[in-house]
């Protein structure tokens, strides 16, 4: 058997499918995903990094090939996971298209601080619409800007329990005051596309640099070309600035500075809480989305999420370049079901 291959061919849910190539005589894995059309991802791994033992000889690895072939298929569904677009479960309160808040409104920070400090954290989705609508809490001055107030913070957090992320919103905002700016451009972005999508932007420059109206209102054009005319997109790259100040990742009121927001532990937990719910897994939370939004490098992550363990947010274990990272308590299975799904 030394010096030749076997192919072995594992299904995947079309149309993408994983070949793995064993090389008796190197002792290596070759596995690559492929589609209809072309090889999407290739990487080689010894087969020591894939089980717990090292292959001595090409009569031991022959006969435990079929152990090793399991031991690796995590490592495949992972390269699998990797290749897929990120989905956005919209069950689990998620959001996608082209609708955004930030053609009329900012993140409203101030507004949901006030509103969940009138509203109980158990109290059902009724009695935030009647808190803003009829008791006027926020302070509104006619009946039409209550009902558009309420609409847009609907928008923007969803204003119900029974939605995963506004949930998960309400599980970490009693924490720590200073963790409430991130933890609401968290769960804003996860409902405004638009947010969440152009947030890279201003991750791009420079910090201390100046960011003016006009550079956002060129990178909405870029990126959507013909989606806005010239006055929607200078008053939509006004709103998105005013949410990026309220998360702290500008500061100046008239010139606005790019800086670093303030992350905490539960911000952290909350961020890979929402790419936990996106399907992703193990150190693919830590290139989420919602990773990256946090503006840190991986080893700053890492001490977050360590701490964020330490306090009872979640479970961190790392062991190398394996992580495991579990809610318990905290995601329901039914929603652990959803996540999965998308993987």
């Amino acid at each position: 058997m030394a010096g030749s291959d076997r192919w072995l061919s594992e299904p995947i849910p079309k149309p993408i499918r994983l070949g793995i190539n064993f090389d008796v005589s190197l002792m290596r894995f070759s596995a690559w995903l492929m589609s209809p059309r072309k090889r999407i991802a290739r990487v080689k791994v010894s087969t020591s990094e894939v089980a717990p033992y090292v292959v001595r000889s090409s009569l031991s690895a022959v006969a435990n090939l079929p152990q090793i072939v399991r031991r690796f298929a995590r490592a495949t569904r992972l390269l699998v996971q990797a290749s897929k677009p990120l989905l956005f479960p919209e069950s689990l309160g998620f959001r996608e298209g082209t609708t955004s808040v930030h053609t009329s409104r900012t993140m409203m920070l101030d507004e949901l601080s006030l509103l969940l400090e009138k509203v109980g954290s158990h109290a059902p989705a009724t009695s935030y619409l009647t808190t803003i609508v009829e008791d006027n809490a926020l302070g509104k001055p006619t009946q039409t800007t209550r009902q558009r107030t309420a609409k847009r913070l609907t928008e923007l957090y969803a204003l119900d329990p029974g939605c995963t992320v506004f949930r998960l919103l309400r599980h970490f905002w009693p924490s720590d005051p200073a963790s409430r700016p991130m933890l609401a451009f968290l769960a804003a972005a996860a409902r405004d596309p638009l947010l969440r999508e152009t947030t890279p932007f201003i991750q791009s420059v420079k910090l201390e640099q100046t960011v003016t109206p006009n550079q956002i209102v060129e990178h909405l054009n870029e990126k959507f070309p013909g989606r806005f005319q010239a006055s929607t997109a200078l008053a939509t790259a006004q709103r998105l600035a005013s949410s990026w100040s309220q998360a702290g990742y500008l500061l100046g009121k008239v010139n606005k500075r790019r800086s670093k927001p303030h992350v905490t532990p539960t911000v952290a937990a909350f961020a890979l809480a929402l790419g936990f719910l996106c399907g992703l897994r193990g150190r693919l939370l830590f290139d989420s989305t919602w990773a990256r939004l946090l503006d840190r490098s991986p080893t700053e992550l890492n001490g977050l999420l360590t701490e964020a363990s330490r306090q009872g947010w979640l479970n961190y274990k790392a062991a190398g370049s394996v992580s495991e990272l579990t809610f318990p308590g905290l995601i329901t299975s039914k929603e652990e079901k959803v996540a999965y799904e998308q993987d």
